[in-house]
């Protein structure tokens, strides 16, 4: 009877071990998911830009596509415009159609 008694307790030990340990696997499985694992996001599809807003000999000018030389130069110098708009022509806007073409030169007239 001692012998059954010693097994028993072996199995109820081993049961309560194996039940802990999925415990903390769980809760670290858990944590992981909550605080640890960030979520890659999917690169962004490159919008389709028609022009681009930028300088050109130190004037307003539009660019086509991913032509490197503007398709018109317009007579608005960039020395009259503040710092921050000279920063971002200087980088180039990029204008999805003709009517934010239009808004923006419009702006920078």
């Amino acid at each position: 009877m001692k012998q059954r008694d010693t097994e028993s307790v072996r199995r109820t030990r081993l049961i309560l071990f194996l039940v802990s340990l999925a415990a903390v696997l769980l809760t670290a499985a858990g944590a992981y998911l909550v605080f640890g694992y960030e979520k890659e996001e999917p690169p962004e599809e490159p919008a389709s830009f028609c022009f681009r807003l930028g300088v050109w000999e130190d004037r307003l000018a539009v660019f086509t596509g991913g032509e490197l030389k503007p398709t018109e130069i317009l007579d608005i110098p960039l020395e009259g415009l503040p710092e921050t708009d000279r920063v971002l022509l200087t980088d180039g806007i990029p204008l999805r159609d003709r009517e934010e073409l239009r808004r923006a030169i419009e702006d920078y007239s």
